[in-house]
């Protein structure tokens, strides 16, 4: 499965505000699997770890073994790859808790891509947004 392709997001609507986390996973055989998850309020930052953390649960529970990841979110990059500090003790639990998941891979590679390249998945974050807020208006 070295093949495999993950992209997450994370949406918020304030900062903190209503938020969502997304994600998307592109298997060899032309497959595509994605979830949304409505966080409620919280931040953009905290979303895009909950994306990161659902994803790799998701493809750990299929049997992947390798696979290269994709987000815009230049922070969560940058501290997977160990290059910023995470300060904040909100993300410092959820950063371990991904850095955990991602030893019990046999290799992965971590990649930043503008927000264009990664459309499916800020589209999913932002649609689980709509509907979540379109249900809660709706009584």
């Amino acid at each position: 499965m070295n093949d495999v392709k993950v992209y997450t997001d994370g949406a918020s609507r304030g900062n903190p505000g209503a938020a969502a986390a997304a994600f998307v996973v592109y298997w060899p055989e032309g497959r595509v699997d994605h979830m949304g998850l409505y966080l409620g309020r919280t931040t953009n930052n905290v979303a895009e770890y909950v994306a990161l953390v659902a994803a790799l649960r998701y493809i750990l529970n299929r049997g992947v073994e390798s696979f290269a990841l994709f987000s815009d979110s230049e922070l969560l990059i940058k501290q997977i790859k160990g290059r910023y500090a995470v300060r904040s003790a909100r993300l410092k639990r959820l950063h371990e808790e991904a850095m955990s998941l991602l030893s019990r891979f046999d290799s992965y590679r971590v990649n930043h891509v503008p927000r264009e390249e990664n459309f499916e998945a800020d589209r999913w974050a932002n649609e689980t947004l709509d509907a979540a807020r379109a249900t809660m208006t709706a009584f």
